[in-house]
């Protein structure tokens, strides 16, 4: 029987809140327990931590052995996303989400930006067919069939036929060069046209295969109930058994003979990607088979929205920039490099007796999460922009989940280091913020953080920098649609 739960990412658990949640035995989820903590999943954490004041954004704090009924510990889910082991299906949600214990819409549009993401930035665990036979992942191969099919249809092998006057279309190479025209007033005719025709073989062995696995993979997230969080319908494309088509080495020999054959890339990740499932996908039919899709570090999934949906300008090169001025002239020389390419890259000097003898230019330096240009009231607006991934509180009463002394240094130092291109290029104003999620519908601007002796590096002093909850849903809605938003007139308070 398969049980299925929600897990929020980071609240804690006590062992007998996750056997209630799963209505599983003891023994049962300190296995399950000890196989997902194997795997970075879920952490055990001493409630001594909590007595010292650590943050639960912090990642690194005290890590035990599992012990199901222990008094001083607890279990968390570091983790977004679905896992399958054996019989379990668990649903982590992120921990921004805390007014429904069962966010069935939430986590169906947060797994399609997942899906998205990954398709782009390889995130998750890879569904390419390359995998190693230990890293092979079922529901990350069940989505990549799925998502295949709906771009690109069933792998085929069509029919190729070639006649002579046929209805198809003219394939005039092979007209030309097999058969024999006729002169008549300097002019060329040909009495016969060898015509070209594609027609699909409905009983071709790769189709049908493939039709085969499509349906099995559909009816396999219906029975792990996953469907409905996936908002996928049932495709229903063969009748039939995976056997149908031999045994397992049969298959397999038939696949790497086509592979053989097919030089289109779409076609060899599809026979890959089958050649993988064929032969590992009896993996997760044993009775700890894992399966997964997800990541533990949804915080790149959230910068990365931000970035698409604030129009994130920090790739782009100068001279391409919509600026509220032409290019300055000092910077004319610059205008193939990126406004990332602006920023100053440390030196390392070597000094001898008081003398320089070489400098060194290191390779890294300051990159800001994302730089916008949008219009305000007043004018052209310079925006600087952090994504954190963060929980926090801030109100009258204390401030807590907040983003760490380096992260407050940096904003403003981006600022700095912008300063003379803004100055040179009439921006009225600049907006340096930081960027969190809430499950509200609406944004809400908490208030800033501030270090005077950091704001006054610089003549007008650099702005401090504001703390503002977006609502993830929208932000997740026009990320799924590319969309790009008009800062000012959506967030009035940026």
């Amino acid at each position: 029987m398969m049980r299925s739960a929600f897990f929020k990412e980071l609240r804690r658990y006590s062992g007998e809140e996750i056997a209630s949640l799963l209505q599983i035995t003891e023994e049962e989820t300190t296995a399950l327990i000890r196989k997902l903590k194997s795997l970075g999943i879920v952490k055990e954490k001493s409630k001594k931590a909590l007595r010292t004041n650590v943050s639960m954004e912090d990642t690194n704090i005290e890590i035990i052995d599992v012990n199901y009924k222990a008094r001083n510990s607890f279990f968390i889910f570091d983790f977004v996303g679905v896992i399958n082991i054996g019989d379990y299906v668990i649903k982590c949600y992120p921990k921004y989400i805390s007014e429904v214990e069962a966010p069935i819409n939430e986590m169906q549009q947060i797994l399609q930006v997942l899906r998205r993401y990954n398709s782009r930035e390889q995130l998750l665990i890879s569904a390419s067919g390359e995998d190693e036979k230990d890293d092979f992942n079922l529901l990350a191969n069940i989505l990549f069939f799925i998502d295949d099919y709906a771009e690109n249809g069933i792998y085929s092998n069509p029919i190729e036929t070639y006649e002579i006057n046929g209805e198809g279309e003219i394939n005039w190479d092979k007209t030309i060069g097999e058969t024999y025209p006729l002169l008549s007033n300097n002019r060329t005719y040909y009495t016969e046209l060898y015509t070209h025709s594609s027609t699909e073989d409905e009983y071709d062995y790769f189709k049908q295969l493939h039709e085969c696995i499509i349906t099995q993979c559909s009816l396999k997230l219906t029975e792990l109930g996953l469907a409905e969080l996936f908002d996928l319908e049932e495709n229903i494309l063969y009748d039939g058994e995976l056997s149908d088509f031999g045994d397992e080495d049969y298959i397999q020999y038939r696949l790497s003979r086509e592979l053989s054959v097919q030089f289109q890339s779409r076609k060899q990740v599809v026979l890959k990607t089958m050649f993988n499932y064929v032969s590992q996908g009896k993996l997760s039919e044993q009775e700890n088979g894992l399966s997964l899709f997800g990541t533990n570090t949804f915080n790149l999934v959230w910068e990365k929205v931000c970035s698409e949906v604030f129009n994130n300008q920090l790739d782009t090169k100068l001279k391409h920039l919509s600026l509220p001025q032409p290019l300055a002239e000092q910077y004319l020389d610059d205008k193939d490099k990126t406004l990332l390419g602006l920023i100053e890259k440390p030196k390392w000097n070597r000094v001898e007796e008081g003398s320089l003898l070489k400098s060194h230019q290191a390779e890294e330096t300051l990159i800001p999460d994302i730089i916008s240009f949008y219009s305000r009231e007043d004018g052209a607006c310079f925006g600087i922009f952090d994504a954190k991934y963060y929980n926090i509180r801030l109100d009258e009463i204390k401030v807590d989940g907040q983003p760490g002394i380096g992260d407050i240094t940096k904003q403003y130092l981006y600022q700095l280091a912008y300063n003379d291109f803004i100055l040179s290029h009439s921006f009225t104003s600049i907006q340096n913020a930081f960027l969190m999620p809430t499950e509200k519908d609406d944004g809400e601007y908490l208030g800033t953080a501030e270090m005077k002796m950091l704001s006054n590096l610089s003549v007008p002093p650099l702005r401090d920098i504001s703390v503002v909850k977006l609502p993830a849903q929208k932000m997740f809605r026009w990320y799924l649609a590319g969309r790009k938003i008009d800062i000012y007139s959506v967030f009035p308070f940026l």
